[in-house]
């Protein structure tokens, strides 16, 4: 999966029906801006601990070159969009924890940025 993530340039929709739900399922590819190793490793943590049914990590590094907590890496600050079953009866806060939790030692100084705009599928 690592690999695949590296390798995706434009940003589409792949559909697969998940076991455990007959709904159609939609994960995001990540755009070209997003497919470094800490992008790729942000997207493969958000997977393997939520399941998401969409997923989208944005490289948003660009927009604050220069600026504090910039590295020099361009992988420094993201936007994760996340919908995810594991979201459900989970307040917002509770929401952002479960994504913390799953990026674990990730958000301890590699990832100086990250706005999280996460929900639980529309029909959940």
């Amino acid at each position: 999966m690592k690999a695949r993530l590296g390798a995706i340039l434009l940003f589409t929709f792949l559909r697969h029906t998940a076991p455990h739900n007959p709904k159609t399922v939609y994960i995001g590819r990540m755009t070209q801006s997003a497919t470094g190793p800490v992008a790729s490793e942000i997207a493969r943590r958000l997977a393997g601990a939520l399941e998401p049914t969409l997923l989208e990590v944005i490289n948003d590094s660009a927009q604050h070159s220069g600026h504090m907590g910039d590295d020099g890496s361009g992988e420094s600050h993201f936007t994760v969009i996340i919908e995810s079953a594991a979201f459900v009866g989970q307040s917002r806060v509770g929401q952002q924890r479960l994504v913390n939790q799953a990026l674990g030692d990730l958000m301890d100084g590699t990832v100086h940025a990250l706005a999280i705009k996460a929900r639980p599928p529309q029909d959940a």
